[in-house]
């Protein structure tokens, strides 16, 4: 009897020296399986904001892109005599003509212009607008839209549009005096397709590739296409 109250005291007393605190081996591993959930949880709060990134992204470009397309589509629809030419090409009132066999083959890029500041086309038309004053104040304004040089990687979409009709549209390296950029910095153009058939209600078609973010792992490609067909016949 006094042997098992003897073994039952040293289990007590045992068992208050184990509950004051924990072992070395208790705390390595511990913090080792602390360690491998940490690893993990961090690696997937990475993959979300990683993703979250290349959403926003996307949604950033989809958007200006969209708007982009939009206003040409919006403005070619309700245009008339469609002319083409490769960069530069100067356009004013007085020497405007329709020109629309030039974009009936069609502009393929694939790859991005190079050291050449001159590649590139410009799609030009009349449209719906008028001037609001001076003589010609009746005239169809032209408008224009140049697929050219941004970098050596990189096409850039710009719009230049007259005012009055003796308005000189200019496209020397890629247009920089008169054509202003439609599309944001932070949206790579890769490639596009660019082509006009049809003399009385001409047929518009237009495909722009590329991709958007900084990084390789968070760089979101996309390849959009538009067709448009003008409403108004042609002179």
């Amino acid at each position: 009897m006094d042997k098992i109250k003897y073994q039952k005291s040293k289990w007590k007393m045992f068992s208050r020296r184990r509950s004051g605190g924990f072992t070395l081996i208790e705390m390595i591993v511990s913090l080792a399986i602390f360690s491998v959930v940490a690893v993990i949880a961090l690696g997937a709060m990475m993959k979300i904001i990683n993703a979250n990134k290349k959403a926003q992204s996307l949604l950033s470009a989809m958007t200006n892109i969209n708007y982009a397309l939009e206003s040409m589509s919006r403005e070619m629809r309700v245009g008339s005599n469609f002319s083409c030419g490769d960069i530069p090409y100067n356009i004013d009132s007085s020497s405007y003509s329709t020109n629309v066999a030039d974009c009936n083959t069609g502009y393929l890029k694939n790859n991005g212009p190079g050291n050449n500041q001159n590649d590139g086309i410009i799609i030009a038309f009349k449209s719906s607008h008028t001037a609001s004053s001076g003589p010609n104040s009746s005239c169809n304004l032209i408008y224009a839209y140049s697929f050219g040089y941004r970098d050596a990687n990189s096409w850039d979409i710009k719009k230049a549009a007259q005012t009055t009709c003796g308005d000189n549209l200019s496209s020397s390296n890629n247009g920089n005096s008169s054509y202003t950029s439609i599309i944001d910095p932070n949206v790579i153009i890769t490639g596009y397709y660019v082509k006009v058939t049809g003399d009385i209600h001409p047929l518009a078609t237009i495909r722009i590739s590329g991709y958007v973010g900084a990084r390789e792992q968070e760089r979101t490609y996309f390849d959009v296409q538009t067709a448009v067909s003008a409403r108004i016949a042609s002179n």
